[in-house]
Protein backbone atom coordinates (compact mmCIF):
# COMPACT_ATOMS: atom_id res chain seq x y z
CA UNK A 1 0.00 0.00 0.00
CA UNK A 2 2.69 2.65 0.65
CA UNK A 3 4.41 1.38 -2.85
CA UNK A 4 0.80 2.15 -4.36
CA UNK A 5 0.64 5.62 -2.80
CA UNK A 6 4.23 6.68 -3.80
CA UNK A 7 3.47 5.64 -7.19
CA UNK A 8 0.38 7.63 -7.04
CA UNK A 9 1.90 10.68 -5.77
CA UNK A 10 4.72 10.29 -7.79
CA UNK A 11 2.40 10.22 -11.25
CA UNK A 12 0.31 13.24 -9.84
CA UNK A 13 3.41 14.77 -9.30
CA UNK A 14 4.33 13.98 -13.21
CA UNK A 15 0.71 15.65 -14.41
CA UNK A 16 1.70 18.60 -12.12
CA UNK A 17 4.77 19.21 -14.00
CA UNK A 18 3.30 18.29 -17.02
CA UNK A 19 0.70 21.01 -16.85
CA UNK A 20 3.21 23.87 -15.91
CA UNK A 21 5.32 22.73 -19.26
CA UNK A 22 2.18 23.07 -21.13
CA UNK A 23 1.52 26.26 -19.66
CA UNK A 24 5.19 27.97 -20.87
CA UNK A 25 5.07 26.05 -24.04
CA UNK A 26 2.86 26.86 -26.83
CA UNK A 27 4.35 24.90 -29.89
CA UNK A 28 2.15 21.86 -30.90
CA UNK A 29 4.73 19.70 -30.61
CA UNK A 30 5.48 20.53 -27.34
CA UNK A 31 1.02 20.59 -26.59
CA UNK A 32 1.27 17.05 -28.21
CA UNK A 33 4.04 15.85 -25.89
CA UNK A 34 2.09 17.33 -22.87
CA UNK A 35 -1.31 15.62 -24.05
CA UNK A 36 0.36 12.31 -24.19
CA UNK A 37 1.94 12.94 -20.75
CA UNK A 38 -1.37 13.37 -19.02
CA UNK A 39 -3.25 10.73 -20.87
CA UNK A 40 -0.49 8.32 -19.65
CA UNK A 41 -0.89 9.64 -16.31
CA UNK A 42 -4.50 9.06 -16.51
CA UNK A 43 -4.21 5.36 -17.50
CA UNK A 44 -1.49 4.79 -14.91
CA UNK A 45 -4.00 5.80 -12.08
CA UNK A 46 -6.96 3.63 -13.75
CA UNK A 47 -4.78 0.76 -13.73
CA UNK A 48 -3.44 1.33 -10.26
CA UNK A 49 -7.19 1.61 -9.09
CA UNK A 50 -8.40 -1.16 -10.80
CA UNK A 51 -6.07 -3.54 -9.51
CA UNK A 52 -6.45 -2.42 -5.77
CA UNK A 53 -10.27 -2.69 -6.19
CA UNK A 54 -9.77 -6.39 -7.88
CA UNK A 55 -7.69 -7.65 -5.10
CA UNK A 56 -9.84 -5.88 -2.68
CA UNK A 57 -12.75 -8.24 -4.20
CA UNK A 58 -11.66 -11.43 -3.85
CA UNK A 59 -11.39 -13.43 -0.76
CA UNK A 60 -7.92 -14.37 1.08
CA UNK A 61 -6.16 -16.55 -1.46
CA UNK A 62 -4.37 -19.01 0.77
CA UNK A 63 -8.09 -19.87 2.19
CA UNK A 64 -10.24 -19.96 -1.35
CA UNK A 65 -7.16 -22.31 -2.58
CA UNK A 66 -7.25 -24.51 -4.43
CA UNK A 67 -9.93 -22.00 -6.42
CA UNK A 68 -8.07 -18.69 -7.38
CA UNK A 69 -10.00 -15.45 -8.11
CA UNK A 70 -9.86 -12.76 -10.17
CA UNK A 71 -11.46 -9.72 -11.69
CA UNK A 72 -14.03 -11.93 -13.47
CA UNK A 73 -15.10 -14.29 -10.78
CA UNK A 74 -13.89 -17.39 -9.07
CA UNK A 75 -12.23 -20.38 -10.91
CA UNK A 76 -12.10 -24.21 -9.30
CA UNK A 77 -10.49 -26.11 -12.12
CA UNK A 78 -8.42 -27.49 -9.99
CA UNK A 79 -10.68 -28.76 -7.43
CA UNK A 80 -10.64 -32.75 -7.03
CA UNK A 81 -13.33 -33.32 -4.39
CA UNK A 82 -16.38 -31.82 -2.97
CA UNK A 83 -15.42 -31.61 0.21
CA UNK A 84 -12.19 -29.31 -1.16
CA UNK A 85 -15.16 -26.97 -2.56
CA UNK A 86 -17.23 -26.81 0.45
CA UNK A 87 -13.67 -25.82 2.27
CA UNK A 88 -12.94 -23.07 -0.13
CA UNK A 89 -16.14 -21.24 0.17
CA UNK A 90 -16.14 -20.82 3.64
CA UNK A 91 -12.98 -18.32 2.96
CA UNK A 92 -14.61 -14.77 4.53
CA UNK A 93 -14.22 -11.92 2.17
CA UNK A 94 -16.57 -10.95 -0.39
CA UNK A 95 -19.17 -12.90 -1.35
CA UNK A 96 -20.30 -11.69 -4.58
CA UNK A 97 -18.85 -12.26 -7.97
CA UNK A 98 -19.88 -12.39 -11.80
CA UNK A 99 -18.36 -15.86 -12.47
CA UNK A 100 -17.98 -19.33 -11.15
CA UNK A 101 -15.86 -22.38 -12.96
CA UNK A 102 -15.83 -25.86 -12.51
CA UNK A 103 -14.47 -27.33 -15.58
CA UNK A 104 -12.67 -30.75 -16.08
CA UNK A 105 -12.46 -31.82 -12.33
CA UNK A 106 -12.95 -35.27 -11.06
CA UNK A 107 -15.49 -34.30 -8.49
CA UNK A 108 -18.59 -36.87 -8.74
CA UNK A 109 -21.11 -35.07 -6.87
CA UNK A 110 -22.02 -30.87 -5.48
CA UNK A 111 -23.75 -31.55 -2.52
CA UNK A 112 -26.32 -28.83 -1.08
CA UNK A 113 -24.19 -26.25 0.83
CA UNK A 114 -20.96 -26.52 -1.38
CA UNK A 115 -20.89 -22.76 -1.85
CA UNK A 116 -21.89 -21.37 1.43
CA UNK A 117 -22.80 -17.69 0.79
CA UNK A 118 -21.13 -17.06 -2.29
CA UNK A 119 -23.48 -15.21 -4.89
CA UNK A 120 -22.96 -15.29 -8.70
CA UNK A 121 -24.68 -14.29 -12.10
CA UNK A 122 -22.93 -17.06 -14.63
CA UNK A 123 -22.07 -20.49 -13.11
CA UNK A 124 -20.41 -22.89 -15.53
CA UNK A 125 -20.11 -26.78 -14.51
CA UNK A 126 -18.87 -28.41 -17.45
CA UNK A 127 -16.82 -30.70 -19.08
CA UNK A 128 -16.28 -32.85 -15.52
CA UNK A 129 -16.55 -36.39 -16.62
CA UNK A 130 -17.74 -37.95 -12.94
CA UNK A 131 -20.10 -35.74 -11.84
CA UNK A 132 -23.00 -37.22 -11.76
CA UNK A 133 -24.90 -35.45 -8.97
CA UNK A 134 -25.72 -32.27 -8.76
CA UNK A 135 -28.18 -30.72 -6.13
CA UNK A 136 -29.35 -27.47 -7.18
CA UNK A 137 -29.86 -25.75 -4.21
CA UNK A 138 -26.47 -25.74 -3.34
CA UNK A 139 -26.55 -22.42 -5.78
CA UNK A 140 -29.77 -21.02 -3.45
CA UNK A 141 -27.53 -17.93 -2.33
CA UNK A 142 -27.55 -17.11 -6.35
CA UNK A 143 -31.42 -17.37 -6.68
CA UNK A 144 -32.01 -13.88 -7.51
CA UNK A 145 -28.47 -12.58 -9.38
CA UNK A 146 -28.10 -16.13 -11.34
CA UNK A 147 -28.53 -15.59 -15.47
CA UNK A 148 -26.28 -17.87 -17.27
CA UNK A 149 -26.36 -21.52 -16.17
CA UNK A 150 -24.46 -24.42 -17.32
CA UNK A 151 -24.14 -28.06 -17.10
CA UNK A 152 -22.27 -29.31 -20.48
CA UNK A 153 -20.54 -32.06 -20.67
CA UNK A 154 -20.84 -33.97 -17.30
CA UNK A 155 -22.35 -37.44 -16.71
CA UNK A 156 -25.70 -36.18 -15.01
CA UNK A 157 -28.58 -38.25 -15.53
CA UNK A 158 -31.16 -36.21 -13.20
CA UNK A 159 -31.92 -32.81 -12.95
CA UNK A 160 -33.77 -30.89 -10.75
CA UNK A 161 -36.29 -29.34 -13.31
CA UNK A 162 -38.88 -27.97 -10.55
CA UNK A 163 -35.78 -25.67 -9.06
CA UNK A 164 -35.20 -23.89 -12.53
CA UNK A 165 -38.49 -21.91 -11.25
CA UNK A 166 -36.74 -20.18 -7.82
CA UNK A 167 -33.91 -18.86 -10.00
CA UNK A 168 -36.23 -16.16 -11.43
CA UNK A 169 -33.08 -14.36 -13.12
CA UNK A 170 -32.14 -16.80 -15.31
CA UNK A 171 -32.22 -16.42 -18.79
CA UNK A 172 -29.48 -19.40 -20.17
CA UNK A 173 -30.08 -22.94 -19.54
CA UNK A 174 -27.51 -25.54 -20.67
CA UNK A 175 -27.83 -28.82 -20.28
CA UNK A 176 -26.27 -30.45 -23.23
CA UNK A 177 -23.96 -33.77 -23.75
CA UNK A 178 -24.82 -35.38 -20.24
CA UNK A 179 -26.96 -38.67 -19.27
CA UNK A 180 -30.45 -37.38 -19.70
CA UNK A 181 -33.55 -39.74 -20.85
CA UNK A 182 -36.80 -38.44 -20.10
CA UNK A 183 -38.23 -34.82 -20.05
CA UNK A 184 -40.84 -35.30 -17.26
CA UNK A 185 -44.21 -33.52 -17.64
CA UNK A 186 -44.07 -29.74 -17.52
CA UNK A 187 -40.45 -30.24 -16.29
CA UNK A 188 -39.54 -26.46 -16.96
CA UNK A 189 -41.35 -23.36 -15.39
CA UNK A 190 -39.25 -20.16 -15.80
CA UNK A 191 -40.69 -16.24 -16.82
CA UNK A 192 -36.79 -15.55 -17.99
CA UNK A 193 -35.69 -18.26 -19.88
CA UNK A 194 -35.00 -17.38 -23.15
CA UNK A 195 -32.67 -20.37 -24.45
CA UNK A 196 -32.84 -23.98 -22.84
CA UNK A 197 -30.32 -26.28 -24.81
CA UNK A 198 -30.80 -30.37 -24.54
CA UNK A 199 -28.86 -31.64 -27.29
CA UNK A 200 -26.31 -34.66 -27.26
CA UNK A 201 -28.75 -36.39 -24.38
CA UNK A 202 -29.85 -40.11 -25.07
CA UNK A 203 -33.28 -38.80 -24.46
CA UNK A 204 -36.46 -41.13 -25.48
CA UNK A 205 -39.48 -38.97 -23.94
CA UNK A 206 -40.62 -35.87 -23.86
CA UNK A 207 -43.31 -35.46 -21.04
CA UNK A 208 -46.63 -33.69 -21.78
CA UNK A 209 -46.64 -29.31 -21.68
CA UNK A 210 -42.42 -29.72 -20.59
CA UNK A 211 -41.64 -26.56 -21.95
CA UNK A 212 -45.40 -24.65 -21.29
CA UNK A 213 -44.70 -22.48 -18.98
CA UNK A 214 -41.62 -21.20 -20.34
CA UNK A 215 -43.24 -17.65 -21.95
CA UNK A 216 -40.49 -15.84 -23.23
CA UNK A 217 -38.31 -18.73 -24.35
CA UNK A 218 -36.76 -17.89 -27.75
CA UNK A 219 -34.43 -20.85 -28.22
CA UNK A 220 -35.03 -24.84 -27.83
CA UNK A 221 -32.04 -26.92 -28.89
CA UNK A 222 -33.04 -30.90 -28.30
CA UNK A 223 -31.15 -32.18 -31.16
CA UNK A 224 -28.52 -35.29 -31.74
CA UNK A 225 -31.11 -37.34 -28.95
CA UNK A 226 -32.27 -40.90 -28.68
CA UNK A 227 -35.94 -39.58 -29.69
CA UNK A 228 -38.55 -41.81 -31.94
CA UNK A 229 -41.53 -40.32 -31.08
CA UNK A 230 -42.67 -36.53 -30.10
CA UNK A 231 -46.22 -37.69 -28.08
CA UNK A 232 -49.20 -35.83 -26.81
CA UNK A 233 -48.49 -31.99 -25.98
CA UNK A 234 -44.86 -32.87 -25.70
CA UNK A 235 -44.10 -29.30 -27.39
CA UNK A 236 -47.26 -27.89 -26.27
CA UNK A 237 -46.94 -23.77 -25.77
CA UNK A 238 -50.15 -21.84 -25.48
CA UNK A 239 -48.11 -18.75 -24.72
CA UNK A 240 -44.86 -18.88 -26.83
CA UNK A 241 -42.34 -15.82 -27.70
CA UNK A 242 -42.47 -14.98 -31.24
CA UNK A 243 -38.96 -15.18 -31.78
CA UNK A 244 -39.19 -19.40 -30.75
CA UNK A 245 -36.71 -21.17 -32.77
CA UNK A 246 -37.88 -25.63 -32.09
CA UNK A 247 -34.32 -27.22 -32.68
CA UNK A 248 -35.11 -31.05 -33.10
CA UNK A 249 -32.61 -31.94 -35.90
CA UNK A 250 -30.79 -34.85 -36.24
CA UNK A 251 -32.43 -37.55 -34.00
CA UNK A 252 -34.59 -40.34 -34.50
CA UNK A 253 -38.11 -38.81 -34.60
CA UNK A 254 -40.41 -41.42 -36.64
CA UNK A 255 -43.89 -40.39 -35.40
CA UNK A 256 -45.07 -37.11 -34.39
CA UNK A 257 -48.55 -36.95 -32.38
CA UNK A 258 -51.30 -34.48 -34.08
CA UNK A 259 -51.07 -32.76 -30.69
CA UNK A 260 -47.56 -32.44 -30.16
CA UNK A 261 -47.21 -28.87 -31.14
CA UNK A 262 -50.94 -28.17 -30.04
CA UNK A 263 -51.11 -24.16 -29.83
CA UNK A 264 -47.08 -23.42 -29.90
CA UNK A 265 -46.54 -20.91 -32.50
CA UNK A 266 -42.41 -21.26 -33.34
CA UNK A 267 -40.50 -18.74 -35.74
CA UNK A 268 -38.95 -21.49 -36.81
CA UNK A 269 -38.54 -25.26 -36.20
CA UNK A 270 -36.11 -27.60 -37.23
CA UNK A 271 -36.60 -31.44 -37.85
CA UNK A 272 -33.90 -32.19 -40.54
CA UNK A 273 -32.25 -35.12 -40.41
CA UNK A 274 -34.56 -37.38 -38.58
CA UNK A 275 -36.09 -40.70 -39.56
CA UNK A 276 -39.93 -39.06 -40.87
CA UNK A 277 -41.40 -41.16 -43.91
CA UNK A 278 -44.31 -38.76 -43.74
CA UNK A 279 -45.80 -35.33 -42.61
CA UNK A 280 -49.55 -36.13 -41.48
CA UNK A 281 -52.32 -33.66 -41.50
CA UNK A 282 -53.14 -33.58 -37.26
CA UNK A 283 -50.00 -32.65 -36.44
CA UNK A 284 -48.27 -30.29 -39.64
CA UNK A 285 -51.03 -28.38 -40.71
CA UNK A 286 -52.03 -26.72 -38.04
CA UNK A 287 -48.41 -26.42 -37.33
CA UNK A 288 -47.89 -24.48 -40.72
CA UNK A 289 -50.46 -22.10 -39.98
CA UNK A 290 -49.23 -21.44 -36.58
CA UNK A 291 -45.98 -20.52 -38.22
CA UNK A 292 -47.89 -18.38 -40.62
CA UNK A 293 -49.68 -16.54 -37.81
CA UNK A 294 -46.90 -15.88 -35.91
CA UNK A 295 -45.42 -13.85 -38.80
CA UNK A 296 -48.39 -11.12 -37.50
CA UNK A 297 -46.91 -10.84 -34.09
CA UNK A 298 -43.13 -10.24 -35.22
CA UNK A 299 -41.82 -6.91 -35.61
CA UNK A 300 -40.43 -7.72 -38.95
CA UNK A 301 -43.77 -9.82 -40.10
CA UNK A 302 -41.34 -12.23 -41.56
CA UNK A 303 -43.38 -15.94 -42.24
CA UNK A 304 -40.91 -18.38 -40.56
CA UNK A 305 -40.46 -21.90 -42.07
CA UNK A 306 -39.97 -26.07 -40.34
CA UNK A 307 -37.13 -27.78 -41.93
CA UNK A 308 -37.49 -31.13 -42.85
CA UNK A 309 -34.66 -31.73 -45.36
CA UNK A 310 -32.60 -35.14 -44.93
CA UNK A 311 -35.73 -37.44 -44.19
CA UNK A 312 -36.50 -40.02 -45.78
CA UNK A 313 -40.10 -38.49 -46.66
CA UNK A 314 -42.02 -41.63 -48.95
CA UNK A 315 -44.52 -38.92 -50.43
CA UNK A 316 -46.83 -42.05 -51.26
CA UNK A 317 -50.28 -42.32 -49.29
CA UNK A 318 -53.05 -40.07 -48.05
CA UNK A 319 -50.48 -38.43 -45.33
CA UNK A 320 -49.66 -36.69 -48.46
CA UNK A 321 -53.02 -35.30 -49.66
CA UNK A 322 -53.22 -32.09 -47.59
CA UNK A 323 -49.99 -31.13 -49.01
CA UNK A 324 -50.98 -32.21 -52.63
CA UNK A 325 -54.19 -30.09 -52.70
CA UNK A 326 -52.08 -27.11 -51.72
CA UNK A 327 -49.39 -26.93 -53.86
CA UNK A 328 -49.92 -23.70 -55.51
CA UNK A 329 -50.32 -22.15 -52.10
CA UNK A 330 -47.05 -20.19 -51.92
CA UNK A 331 -47.08 -19.27 -48.70
CA UNK A 332 -46.91 -23.00 -47.72
CA UNK A 333 -43.94 -23.37 -50.20
CA UNK A 334 -42.45 -20.36 -48.20
CA UNK A 335 -42.94 -22.50 -45.07
CA UNK A 336 -41.59 -25.77 -45.96
CA UNK A 337 -38.89 -24.12 -47.69
CA UNK A 338 -36.56 -27.12 -48.30
CA UNK A 339 -39.07 -29.97 -48.80
CA UNK A 340 -37.81 -32.99 -50.88
CA UNK A 341 -39.54 -36.55 -51.12
CA UNK A 342 -36.90 -39.51 -51.10
CA UNK A 343 -36.23 -39.33 -54.70
CA UNK A 344 -35.82 -35.51 -54.73
CA UNK A 345 -39.17 -34.66 -55.59
CA UNK A 346 -39.49 -30.97 -54.14
CA UNK A 347 -42.96 -29.83 -53.19
CA UNK A 348 -44.49 -27.58 -55.74
CA UNK A 349 -43.96 -30.69 -58.63
CA UNK A 350 -45.90 -32.89 -56.49
CA UNK A 351 -48.73 -33.95 -58.28
CA UNK A 352 -51.81 -36.49 -57.31
CA UNK A 353 -50.58 -39.38 -59.02
CA UNK A 354 -47.72 -39.59 -57.26
CA UNK A 355 -48.61 -39.60 -53.91
CA UNK A 356 -50.98 -42.71 -54.97
CA UNK A 357 -53.96 -41.73 -52.20
CA UNK A 358 -57.67 -42.08 -53.42
CA UNK A 359 -59.56 -39.28 -51.64
CA UNK A 360 -62.61 -41.24 -50.61
CA UNK A 361 -60.12 -44.03 -48.76
CA UNK A 362 -61.25 -43.89 -45.15
CA UNK A 363 -58.52 -42.47 -43.32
Amino acid sequence: MVKKLALYKSTLSLAIIAAAAGRMVSSPLAKEAMQRVWLLSFVLLFVLGFTGAQREACPNAALLDPCTCDASGINCMNAQTAEQLQESFAAPGQNEHHGLWIQRTPIRYVNNGAFGNFKFVQVYIELNENLTEFVLDSLGRSRNTLRVLSFFGNALSTFSFEKVAEYPELMILNLAKNRLTDIPPRAFSSWRLEKLVLSFNPITSVGHFAFDALPNLESLHMTNTHLTTLGPYSLAMQNSNPKLRLMLSNSSISHIHATAFEGVRPSYVFLKHNNLTSLPQGAFLTLARNVQRNAWRRSDSKIGAIFTAGNPLSCQGCDYLWIQERVQNVILRRIFLDFRCADGTRLFELENTDINCDPNTPR
